[in-house]
């Protein structure tokens, strides 16, 4: 949907971010304002995420991500 442009993230403002960082992990935790425009119109919600982040070769990489409308 991305690709081929069906959905389209207009913005995406993240709020309240707290990022832990273990040895070679970090999780971070948080909320975002999101606005998606689709062929049905625009919308806004706000949603609850959970990143995961591992370290590898110097770069941080994500590798897990995960989201819940409020």
């Amino acid at each position: 949907a991305i690709r081929n442009r069906t959905l389209v993230y207009e913005s995406i403002v993240p709020s309240d971010v707290r990022v832990r960082v273990y040895d070679g992990l970090a999780l971070a935790i948080g909320r975002s304002q999101m606005r998606v425009r689709t062929a049905s119109g625009v919308s806004s919600f706000e949603i609850r995420f959970t990143e995961v982040y591992v370290r590898k070769e110097g770069h941080w990489l994500l590798t897990a991500w995960e989201a819940t409308r409020m």
